[in-house]
């Protein structure tokens, strides 16, 4: 079981209690409105989202980990964050890092904090040794997120990808181990 612990924050393994925050968080338009592959439009969608965090939580050998963001005073639950194992080499994995969280806890430096802690735990405990990160270009939020906590913006991803009727571009950030070591 992952457990981070922050100045501000607790950065935990998802539980069932959690599906309606959950619920109500994945299913806003607003909040997922960058992240539309986990947008759900219902409730079954978000308990089926939420099963397969649990179940990955319980594997030995994990290809993904998707956390809860919890204030660690009052344990409330303000969003979340997480990776994917994208592939595996002699070197370790490469994984894709996706974070959000409520609009009312945006821009106070709780992402930041949890995507360091995070970062930390995929170098230091998960076998990681390149964190990707990836948004589309007018995300500012997230681009300004990822070159803060040290990521290196890699590529400019000119027309890559049909979104809300437009055809929008992306950035592609990167952090290898040893470029994480010498922050």
């Amino acid at each position: 079981m992952i457990k981070l612990i922050t100045q501000r924050l607790i950065v935990r393994e998802y539980h069932s209690k959690d599906i309606l925050l959950h619920h109500k968080l994945i299913s806003d338009p607003e909040v997922m409105y960058y992240m539309q592959e986990v947008f759900s439009h219902s409730y079954d969608e978000s308990v089926e989202n939420l099963e397969f965090a649990i179940k990955e939580s319980e594997k030995a050998d994990r290809t993904s980990i998707f956390l809860v963001i919890a204030n660690k005073k009052t344990k409330e639950y303000m969003g979340g964050i997480g990776y994917e194992v994208i592939s595996k080499c002699p070197l370790g994995k490469q994984v894709e890092i996706g974070f959000f969280l409520y609009p009312k806890y945006q821009g106070q430096g709780y992402a930041k904090e949890a995507f360091l802690a995070l970062q930390n735990y995929a170098f230091t405990k998960g076998d990681v040794y390149r964190i990707n990160g990836t948004c589309i270009s007018e995300n500012k939020n997230s681009k300004f997120l990822m070159l803060s906590s040290g990521m290196i913006k890699e590529a400019y991803l000119k027309g890559v990808q049909w979104h809300f009727g437009k055809l929008k571009s992306r950035y592609l950030f990167r952090l290898l181990k040893n470029e994480w070591e010498k922050l």
